[in-house]
């Protein structure tokens, strides 16, 4: 009994993850790149910075949001200390509320 509980959870968690890898949208994935990029060459990265490599990948807000989300666990997996962190993700969050709501789609990309 107890080995089917563990298969059936097995299963569930296998479902989960391969569903959340195949979701990742490219461009965020991209942004995201590049942006940990930034901070890992220099701890001074401007907010104005990355405001301009979100938009380059045509992100909105609440694509913008799913990044910082994504940076946050980036950050933990690369070994950027706390303090690094604590600096880095107010400024994250701060381009991304200056992000568009939408996207215009005539806009080039």
């Amino acid at each position: 009994m107890t080995y089917i509980i563990g298969i059936m959870v097995a299963a569930v968690f296998g479902y989960l993850i391969v569903t959340n890898l195949q979701t990742t949208d490219p461009k965020d994935e991209a942004a995201a790149r590049e942006i940990l990029d930034l901070h890992r060459h220099r701890t001074d990265v401007a907010e104005d910075e990355i405001l301009a490599v979100l938009q380059k990948h045509g992100r909105n807000r609440a694509q913008g949001e799913q990044v910082a989300r994504m940076l946050l666990v980036r950050f933990r997996k690369v070994g950027k200390f706390e303090n690094d962190r604590i600096h880095a993700m107010p400024q994250v969050r701060r381009a991304v509320a200056r992000l568009p709501v939408t996207i215009d789609s005539n806009s080039p990309q």
